[in-house]
């Protein structure tokens, strides 16, 4: 895949606007459009139709966008940010007037929207856990960590949600049971825990670490499948591909790992395009694409992730089969060798 550039061109996966550090990214379910948060100030709209990749600014003010979470009806774009609270927007109206949140002193490192299209989860800056209404304003503190809160995330049918901490462990809280200690279902003592995620179905956690390992844990019962160990630093962002094939994760060794979600054995894809400290994954509905973020120029990179999808992008540059030498090249050796021009049936 990393060499796919010599094919089609340096910037052909690149999208290129922001200025700073691409801190998050999250796309509007059923949609080929994404949205990016940066350092620079600004979040942007992305469409991955556009062959001119043209951005729309959404936001542009002077502070640093830490994290982006989407309502599953796309109506609603939250956005925490690193001193002004958090912001709510329709990203289906031009220039739109945010609902703002404010709380403590409105550093917000992370946060995710319920199923419900209305609540969003926040961690305060008193390591609290937040669960919030931003239409009628009413809030519910869920729990309160011992350790400061770097990562939360909802599970998919909203009654679970899994915390990371600066103390090295992974919690769980169920929503319903009104329990704000929860369930610490990984310790691991000075091994900070950046980012959390849910699989699509909400049954596995994976949580990536200060030391570059990714933990896949069982939510049921708190068991510890695999640690996936390549990054040579930090992994700050980790997401479940949505049909279960890969699980993605970012490093600030400037690297992206695809593990086999089936095969945890098995030698994970690496991606080192970036060149720098990646900050942030997101993969859209069907899992067949995948957007990065970096702090690098060339700052958001897309890759597809379906290997017939990429050899059919082959065959309209080569009309013909790549050689075994030839993919391995331009493909990549960790990729399986498939024809990228195949025989018409019947022929």
């Amino acid at each position: 895949i990393a060499s796919m550039k010599d094919l089609f061109g340096s910037n052909y996966n690149a999208f290129k606007g922001h200025t700073e550090s691409v801190n998050s990214i999250v796309f509007r379910p059923n949609s080929s459009i994404f949205y990016s948060a940066s350092s620079d100030g600004r979040v942007m709209q992305w469409d991955l139709n556009d062959e001119g990749k043209s951005p729309e600014t959404l936001i542009h003010d002077q502070v640093l966008y830490n994290a982006l979470a989407i309502s599953p009806n796309a109506q609603w774009l939250s956005v925490a940010t690193d001193g002004m609270g958090i912001k709510v927007i329709d990203p289906g109206i031009s220039s739109p007037d945010p609902v703002e949140v404010s709380w403590g002193n409105n550093r917000i490192a992370t946060i995710d929207f319920y199923p419900d299209n209305e609540h969003i989860l926040f961690a305060g800056p008193d390591n609290e856990i937040v669960k919030y209404n931003f239409l009628s304003a009413a809030s519910h503190v869920v729990a309160k960590s011992d350790s400061e809160v770097l990562s939360l995330s909802v599970s998919p049918d909203g009654e679970t949600i899994v915390a990371g901490t600066r103390s090295g462990e992974v919690i769980i809280f169920r929503d319903d049971n009104n329990d704000p200690a929860g369930q610490i279902i990984h310790s691991d003592q000075g091994n900070d825990v950046h980012t959390v995620s849910f699989n699509r179905n909400g049954t596995r956690v994976a949580a990536g670490s200060l030391r570059g390992e990714v933990r896949i844990l069982e939510v049921s019962n708190g068991n510890l499948l695999t640690t996936l160990s390549g990054h040579s630093a930090r992994v700050v962002d980790v997401k479940f591909c949505p049909a279960n094939k890969f699980i993605a994760s970012a490093s600030f060794d400037g690297t992206i790992h695809l593990w086999n979600a089936q095969n945890f054995s098995a030698r994970p894809v690496v991606l080192s395009d970036h060149g720098s400290w990646v900050r942030a994954i997101a993969f859209n509905t069907t899992g067949n694409k995948m957007v990065t973020g970096s702090r690098q120029e060339s700052r958001l990179l897309v890759w597809t992730t379906d290997a017939k999808e990429m050899a059919s992008m082959i065959c309209a540059k080569v009309p013909r089969n790549l050689t075994n030498a030839e993919w391995n090249q331009y493909v990549g050796e960790d990729i399986i060798y498939m024809e990228s021009c195949p025989e018409p049936s019947g022929r």
